[in-house]
Parts: C-alpha cells; sequence; structure tokens
C-alpha cells in the first residue's frame, strides 16, 4: 500500500510572495454540470428545466467562448470526477482519492477521534492553495466551498469571497432576508416567514449572502459584504451573486498584476447548482433564471437586472432569463468572457492558463449516481496562448480532478516531496511536450464504491462492465458487458489491468476514517448491526455516515443486529454506541425485527418511543467516545435484534444528536460483552502517533524490510526507511574485535553469536539497557571469522 503522510512541513509566508515566471492560473469549478451539457461534446441529449433528458434544441446551451477556448486551446473528452460536490472538491484540492483524504461522499467523511470531521487541510496538509503559496503565487478562493471551517488560512489561500450561504461571524446577515432556516422546528422562508419544502440555506444568486475574507479594504479579517457605502447603496434584489463573485475577483486580478505577482485563482461557481428560487418562479424548475447576457458574434452584453417587490411576490420587469441549467451555461460562458477581456486589458492574457471544469454530473441525471459515468463524466477546457502548449482541440487522453494539483506544482515551479502521497498525475507535461501520454486509467468513487474506466472498458459504481471502446451519441448508453467471451483480448486485458489498481485505493471498510486512538479495553463482539436509518416526518436517511434523532422534531434512529457465537451466560450484553456529536439523554427502546433501511419510513418504522418497551437511557456528552447500555434482559440468544433511539436535550430542533452509524465503519454500533483489556494498547497507540491503523501492524510503511510492528519494538521511525537496527563490526583495542549499534533509550539489547551460520547461537552480552546513542560490545574472540546479531527488546 502507499504510505500515508499524515503530515508534512510546508514553510508558506502568507504576504511575501518569491519571485517567479510562472503563469497565472484560474480554476472556474462550476457547480453539478455534466459534459453532457456543454455544446462542443456534442451529447444528442441534454437537461431540461425540470431535470431528466431531452433533445429540444431550446433547452440547450450556446456556448460561444467555450467554443473559441476548446478550438484555440484544448478539451478533454473523458474528464473524470468524484460522482458528488464534496469528495471531487477534496479530489481537486488535494491531488487524492479518498483513500487518503476520507472525504467518501457529502454525508460520508472521515471523522477524528472527537467526532468532527477530519478536514482537508489536516488529511492533505499541502493543498491546493498551499502549493500556489510556496511557489510564490497571490492566492484568491471565491465562490462555494464545500468545507467545514473556510474562514482559514489553513487552505493556502490570502483573500476570500464566499457564496456559501454561511455565516461571516456568527451573526445575521443584515443585508437580505433571503434565507431558509428552521424556525420552532420547521423549515421557513424568512422572506415571506411561510413554511417551505428544501433544505436551509441562504441565497447564492438574487440578493445573495457574500462573506468575505481577508478583503484588503475592509476594516475586519471577516466580514458581510457590502461594507462600503456606495456598494450599499447599489446593493438589493437585482444584485446577482456570479455578478460579486466576478467584481471581487477582478479586483483580486488588478492588484496582483499591479505588484507583478503571478496570481491562482480558484473560482468555485454555484452556477450549475439548483437553488431555492425567493423570486416566485415555478417550483418544480431547478436552476433560477440569470441576467440576460446577448453574444453578437464578438462581444457579450448583459441587460442590467431590475426586479421589484417584496414578502415572496416580486417582478422581473422581462430583465431575467428563464429558469433551466442551459441559462447557466450561458451565463458561465458570459464570465469566461470577462475573464478573457480582464486578462487582454491587464496584458497578460500570453501569461495566463484558464481552466473551465465542473465538480459531478448534473442533477437529476448524474448528480450522485455511480450508474456508469453519469455521475463522474464532466467538462474540462483549458485555453492559455502564450504558455507554450503543443495540443489543440480535442484531447482523447484520460484526466481526473485529482490531477489539478500536480498539474498546478508543475506549472508554478511548486515542490512536492517524494514520500508525499499524491494520486494525481500532472498533465501540463502532456500539454506542452509532443512526445508524452497522460495515463491508461482514471478512478473515482461512492462512498465505497468503486468506479474506474480505461479506453476500451469501465466499471461502474455497480460492479458493472461496459465497452467504452466507442462513445454513444448521448455520452453515456454504452453496452454493458455480461459475457466477456464476445469483446476483444485487449478489453479483457485492460479489465485485468484495471482491477489490479483497485485494492490499492479500497480501504473504506479498514480505513474510514483517520487512524484514532486504541481504547486501552474493548468489547467481545457478539453482534453486527446490519441495517440502520435515522427518519422523520419528511426525510428518510438511508446511508449516512452518522445518525441523527431529537425528540422535538421528532425524529428516531433504528439499528438492526444479527447476533451469533453467544454463549448465554457468558458476560453483560451491552448495546455500544460511539458519540459523534449528542449532549443530552439518549433513550433506547426495543423495536420489532425484520425490517430492510432500503424500504422502511415514517409510517412503517419498527418502533416508536411512546409506544415500544424501554431499554433505559444513556447520558452522553463526551464527543467520539463509546457509550454502553445492558441488554442482556433481551439478547438471550442468537438472532435478529432491533432497537431505536431518541434525545432528550437543551438544543432546538434544527440541532439533533448524532452518533455514528454502520457507514462510519470500525466505528458503527454494535453488541458486544463486557469490556476486556487491550494488550496491545502501547503499540497500537505507537501507530497512531505515527500516522498508522491498528491493523497495520504486520505492514512496512517504509518499505525497508521491518514491520511496523518490529519497528515499535526497535524503536525506530516507521515512515523512514534509514531509520532501522543495523549492526556494524568494529576493531576494538589490541587485537579484540566486537559490535556497534545505535541503541534506542526503554530499548533492551542482546549481543548474540555463533562460529557458524548452522550451529546455535550464543549470548556475548545480554540485558544492555538503550542510552539513545552508540553502544559498543567487544569480543575478545580473535582466532577466526565470527557471526553476531543483535536481539532488542522491551523492558
Amino acid at each position: 500500500m502507499l504510505n500515508k503522510i499524515i503530515g508534512v512541513a510546508v514553510l508558506v509566508a502568507g504576504s511575501v510572495y518569491a519571485n517567479t515566471n510562472g503563469p497565472n492560473v484560474i480554476v472556474v469549478y462550476a457547480d453539478d454540470i455534466s459534459a453532457r451539457e456543454i455544446p462542443i461534446y456534442g451529447s444528442t441529449v441534454w437537461s431540461p428545466p425540470p431535470g431528466g433528458d431531452t433533445s429540444d434544441p431550446a433547452y440547450f446551451a450556446a456556448t460561444p467562448v467555450m467554443d473559441m477556448m476548446a478550438t484555440n486551446g484544448v478539451w478533454f473528452r473523458s474528464a473524470w470526477a468524484s460522482v458528488i460536490c464534496g469528495p471531487s472538491r477534496a479530489m481537486m484540492m488535494t491531488g487524492r482519492y479518498a483513500s487518503a483524504h476520507k472525504w467518501w461522499y457529502n454525508d460520508d467523511k472521515g471523522r477524528k477521534e472527537n467526532g468532527a470531521v477530519w478536514d482537508l487541510y489536516e488529511s492533505s496538509p499541502l493543498i491546493i492553495g498551499k502549493v500556489a503559496q510556496q511557489a510564490g503565487y497571490r492566492t484568491m478562493w471565491c465562490g462555494k466551498t464545500q468545507m467545514n471551517n473556510y474562514n482559514s488560512e489553513d487552505y493556502g489561500f490570502d483573500e476570500g469571497a464566499f457564496t456559501q450561504g454561511g455565516v461571516a461571524d456568527g451573526s445575521p446577515n443584515p443585508y437580505t432576508d433571503f434565507e431558509l432556516k428552521n424556525v420552532s422546528g420547521e423549515l421557513t422562508n424568512i422572506d415571506t416567514g411561510l413554511p417551505v419544502a428544501s433544505f436551509a440555506q441562504r441565497s447564492w444568486y438574487w440578493q445573495p449572502s457574500v462573506s468575505l475574507w481577508r478583503h484588503p479594504d475592509a476594516p475586519t479579517e471577516t466580514i458581510w459584504w457590502p461594507f462600503e457605502a456606495a456598494d450599499q447603496a447599489a446593493y438589493g434584489l437585482s444584485t446577482y451573486g456570479p455578478d460579486v463573485e466576478m467584481d471581487l475577483i477582478m479586483g483580486f486580478m488588478e492588484r496582483s498584476a499591479s505588484s507583478n505577482t503571478p496570481f491562482f485563482v480558484y473560482h468555485t461557481s454555484h452556477l450549475g447548482h439548483d437553488g431555492y428560487n425567493w423570486l416566485g418562479q415555478p417550483e418544480d424548475v431547478k436552476w433560477p433564471g440569470t441576467p440576460i447576457v446577448t453574444w453578437d458574434g464578438t462581444n457579450y452584453s448583459r441587460t442590467a437586472p431590475n426586479i421589484t417587490g417584496d414578502i415572496g411576490v416580486y417582478d422581473l420587469h422581462g430583465t431575467v432569463t428563464d429558469m433551466g441549467i442551459h441559462e447557466h451555461v450561458n451565463y458561465l460562458d458570459y464570465q469566461l468572457w470577462q475573464y478573457i477581456e480582464k486578462m487582454k486589458e491587464l496584458g497578460i492574457e500570453d501569461n495566463t492558463i484558464l481552466i473551465f471544469c465542473a465538480d459531478n454530473g448534473t442533477h437529476s441525471y448524474g448528480k450522485g449516481s455511480g450508474d456508469r459515468q453519469k455521475g463522474t463524466h464532466v467538462p474540462l477546457i483549458i485555453y492559455a496562448p502564450g504558455v507554450g502548449m503543443v495540443r489543440q482541440g480535442p484531447q482523447d487522453e484520460l484526466v481526473s480532478m485529482a490531477d489539478f494539483l500536480p498539474t498546478l506544482a508543475e506549472v508554478s515551479g511548486a515542490e512536492i516531496p517524494a514520500d508525499y502521497e499524491i494520486h494525481g498525475k500532472s498533465f501540463w507535461t502532456y500539454l506542452t511536450e509532443t512526445n508524452s501520454t497522460q495515463k491508461e486509467w482514471i478512478y473515482s468513487y461512492k462512498n465505497g464504491d468503486q468506479l474506474i474506466r480505461g479506453h476500451l472498458v469501465m466499471k461502474d459504481g455497480n460492479d458493472k462492465w461496459w465497452d467504452i471502446s466507442s462513445t454513444p451519441s448521448d455520452l453515456i448508453s454504452f453496452p454493458e458487458i455480461t459475457d466477456w467471451n464476445t469483446v476483444s483480448l485487449a478489453h479483457r486485458d485492460e479489465r485485468d489491468a484495471l482491477l489490479a489498481i483497485l485494492p490499492e485505493f479500497d480501504n473504506y471498510a479498514l480505513e474510514h476514517d483517520p487512524p484514532h486512538p486504541p481504547s486501552a479495553g474493548s468489547a467481545q463482539t457478539v453482534g453486527t448491526v446490519t441495517h440502520d436509518v435515522d427518519m422523520k416526518s419528511t426525510v428518510v436517511l438511508r446511508t449516512a455516515s452518522t445518525m441523527k434523532f431529537d425528540d422535538d422534531i421528532p425524529r428516531y434512529a433504528y439499528m438492526q443486529f444479527d447476533v451469533s457465537g453467544y454463549t448465554p451466560g457468558s458476560g453483560d450484553v451491552r448495546l455500544w454506541l460511539k458519540n459523534a456529536s449528542c449532549v443530552g439523554t439518549v433513550g433506547i427502546f426495543e423495536c420489532s425485527n425484520g425490517w430492510d433501511q432500503a424500504t422502511v419510513d415514517w409510517v412503517t418504522k419498527p418502533g416508536d418511543p411512546a409506544t415500544s418497551p424501554s431499554v433505559g437511557t444513556i447520558e452522553m456528552s463526551a464527543v467520539g467516545e463509546w457509550y454502553s447500555i445492558s441488554v442482556s434482559n433481551i439478547v438471550t440468544s442468537d438472532g435478529t435484534y432491533s432497537f431505536g433511539m431518541t434525545l432528550n436535550d437543551t438544543n432546538s430542533a434544527a440541532d439533533p444528536g448524532h452518533i455514528n452509524s454502520m457507514e462510519s465503519g470500525s466505528d458503527a454500533p454494535y453488541i458486544g460483552l463486557e469490556s476486556v483489556s487491550n494488550a496491545n494498547y502501547d503499540m497500537e497507540y505507537w501507530l497512531y502517533e505515527n500516522g498508522l491503523y491498528a491493523h497495520e501492524a504486520g505492514e512496512d510503511a517504509d518499505n525497508d524490510g521491518m514491520v511496523n510492528s518490529n519497528e515499535y519494538v526497535a524503536g525506530s521511525n516507521p515512515r523512514n526507511s534509514t531509520s532501522l537496527l543495523t549492526v556494524d563490526g568494529v576493531p576494538m583495542s589490541g587485537s579484540n574485535y566486537g559490535v556497534s549499534f545505535e541503541s534506542v533509550s526503554s530499548r533492551l539489547y542482546d549481543v548474540e553469536y555463533t562460529d557458524s551460520l548452522g550451529s546455535g547461537w550464543n549470548i556475548l552480552s545480554n540485558g544492555i539497557p538503550g542510552n539513545g546513542g552508540t553502544v559498543e560490545i567487544p569480543d575478545a574472540y580473535n582466532d577466526s571469522n565470527r557471526f553476531y546479531r543483535v536481539r532488542v527488546s522491551l523492558p
């Protein structure tokens, strides 16, 4: 397996920039847009305003600027992301797959021992912004983040402008009431005061919430925009979030150009993502309208929006487009034109790389789907006049979002340490050298499902294989391979090669989370969870990594266990739960058995705390700790057992408790006998301190020939192949000879010898305490050759 480097020292001076001749880099990372929505990909099918499939040209985007960029630059026919936004952004920002960064799905992310999500800058300290800063670039992040803590220099950005819908300083946004939030347990449109069926959010399109971080003109590090009088006077219903993003980015580009400093813009646009439409357009259409833009064959012009009204009743005055993803694509084309015009104005067009791509497939078509490449196939266009690209037009090479970080490193001149794990491969060499190729496969994931493709065959997340040797007109109707004798030997060989790659990244079950400190004691498992789900009257969550529950909503969680191998009377049988974020009294109740998490719902739920027998309560407070309750009077033999949970706390209904679910892997609920001691605690804690898992004790992390458990005994570094126990023969006083070795404090050493390797070993000196330095042991024997060895042990 690949080494897992948990930490790396990266020296970055946030406000001091080194001299560099590297080109500027702009990445426009659109949201939820499949390759089929972009005209250059030539699909005969695309998405209509309600979602789904259509071939109606009225709903097909017109993208003259993307067409020009693709013709004069390059575009890749086969670029892959993950199937959903969070993991795709993790792939882009880290250059790694989920096997390393642990973002398996939006609601399935690796968690630390305290229950908090493992942030990307923790799993992958050499993150994309840090790479650019290391090379002396100014950096700006603008748009949607999908991060937990996006106001942080840990991501490597000097400035940030976020239409995340999140708060700037923990206070309400004073400039807009376009917000959906829970009021008395009910999701409410703050603009109208009426309940809605959607999800909690602030507007990122019209009258948007915009949070700034470290803007050079702002009075505080973090602040709501607009903060200046002129911008406040202009702000209102007609203010469009993507326009605000562009204005802020253009200002950043101007400041960077004026200081003659190369820059990296990471523009994670919301365009392409559905959103609640406060302007009152049809509720069944997913993509709110945009300002109207018009192409005259050379330039774009934009009609200034004029929106009036209040409290849910608005007049658009014919200045906003109809709804639909094609209008979002059109507006992205307009923004790419704005970028190019600004590059020309600043005189940097010939020294700037402009990249357009997207994070996953379109909503209601590919987003979240593991079917074929519906969720993974995204557009990728690169326009870079004047920077030495030798490729032009369509490219058949395979590219992944994980390739962006190493590409930025190569372009900028940043160095990635040789022992730092990177899964992507820079595509810059391919673009600038005629004799190079990119890669033979691309990989993706959805939770624990693996997707991979080459040039001939593809395995999707449903473990189906597809013949992709030719591309269908709709980009997706590939023939399924059910009989491998019907395809060529080359197809079968590529399948075998792809299957050989998958185990390297297949650690969802064993390494779902980062390494956790071991428990000094553990319970003998007799029952594993086979189904779990949480639900309220309108929502059922079936595959999340945590389960939510709260009696205020009400919302309950359910678990079904298969108990086998239990000997009645062998000990106290307990239900064990790992706390993700509960503070309060967790009520446990018995439930009926035989339900299936794929079909159970609020009507058929297996139990209710008001009517089901109570098991008892658990007081939870410490996040990341295991809690248990005796179920010995219920679990009396092998069989199926079900339990439900609710929470009585002082928090609002919008803040339910969370415990780890079966999807969390090793932290899943289980039924076990009373706690027993962990004889391997010291070694497992040492493995944890070195970023390794307990099950890796028998592996060799640094490939030095010594497995990790032996490195623990030797006191050497399992991450450093030069750190290991070695023995040297040295001359001593007179004619004596002896052995020398580097010792470690808190270890004991025995020096043994033999005159023939075929005979037994004898003790020369034993019980030698390590002193943290060199130990020399003389041997008075000098008649002939003699063999020595050193044994090390724990005191």
